[in-house]
């Protein structure tokens, strides 16, 4: 004979030791410190849920009872939550209401560099024909197909420099099998998201054929007389990034977000900090001769320097920001 589980309480500093024959309760209440209310916590086919149970604790536990009491008598979890909730109604949801329902999640655990290239990345998903489906709807068939299509060579229409002007030129383009991981693995990190709350029943993504990245060169040498004419042909800014580059083998996100405060001129050594580090691992590079004269040059034409500022700056003063640097880069080789 099986009765009601015992009534939640507060979730105490320490745990109770249960008396022998003692039911566990089914879930916890709890308070946040930032925040208002009393929260629930409970554990359903093995994912683990928090949400606000209400203003009091006695609005909490009755929340916990109905959460329970539906989930028992078969209500699938994503409606349970929708409706005890007002989570998005895991019927309805389409892959763009999920990777928003996600992005709130990543910026808490993602790196800045790493989510601003999430952003970016999503947007050719966003328009894939399946992404405005509904999340249960979509096959890993769909993905596939989608996924084959972006690797077929296109031509698209691009801006580049033509003597002083600029012009929009055709130009023939690729997706690399390494670029289609990338994107399969953030589609697949928005159906972990969906599927640990109860949104989806599986992650089709897994069942989607990664193309094979070993044994793939990664890494390019540029020649002397290649880093010659890429110098000679670099504007301005660019220049300092490109002799910084070549000169430590710094990584785009560590160059565009290096500060002045990890320039140690007089010890010719730059700091890399482990948040802007890919690996989190802070390391020392060594300035050459060339690259210390280049950044003791900058240092004294810099106005109001301050610790924090970055190195690397446009025309007009600010930051150079990832599309600046692709942009000046591509004129580059054109140029040269």
């Amino acid at each position: 004979m099986t009765g009601a589980p015992a009534a939640p309480s507060i979730q105490p500093a320490r745990r109770r030791r249960r008396r022998a024959g003692q039911r566990r309760p089914w879930g916890t209440l709890f308070t946040r410190p930032d925040r208002v209310g009393v929260y629930i916590r409970f554990t359903w086919a093995k994912h683990r849920f928090s949400r606000l149970g209400g203003m009091t604790s006695e609005d909490a536990r009755a929340k916990l009872a109905r959460t329970h009491a539906a989930l028992v008598a078969g209500q699938p979890i994503g409606a349970v939550l929708a409706d005890l909730f007002g989570d998005t109604n895991s019927e309805n949801m389409t892959f763009g209401e999920a990777w928003k329902g996600y992005l709130p999640v990543a910026t808490q655990q993602k790196r800045k560099s790493t989510l601003v290239a999430d952003e970016r990345r999503i947007v050719p998903i966003l328009k894939a024909p399946w992404a405005s489906k509904q999340l249960r709807a979509i096959t890993p068939q769909e993905i596939q197909a989608w996924a084959d299509e972006r690797r077929t060579p296109r031509t698209v229409e691009i801006r580049r420099l033509v003597g002083k002007t600029w012009r929009m030129v055709p130009k023939t383009v690729t997706t690399s099998g390494a670029t289609v991981n990338r994107d399969l693995a953030l589609i697949s990190a928005v159906f972990k998201w969906a599927w640990k709350r109860g949104h989806v029943e599986a992650n089709p993504v897994r069942r989607v054929e990664k193309e094979s990245e070993r044994g793939r060169e990664r890494e390019v040498y540029l020649s002397a007389q290649e880093a010659r004419a890429l110098m000679e042909a670099a504007s301005p800014v660019l220049r300092p990034l490109l002799v910084t580059a070549l000169s430590t083998g710094m990584r785009r996100g560590e160059l565009l977000s290096l500060p002045w405060r990890c320039l140690d001129l007089e010890r010719r050594e730059i700091t890399i900090e482990a948040q802007a580090a890919k690996g989190k691992v802070r390391r020392v590079v060594p300035m050459t001769i060339d690259l210390h004269a280049l950044l003791s040059d900058l240092a004294r034409s810099a106005p109001a320097l301050d610790g924090e500022d970055r190195v690397f700056l446009d025309a007009q003063g600010e930051p150079v920001g990832e599309g600046t640097l692709r942009l000046m880069f591509e004129s580059a080789l054109a140029r040269a």
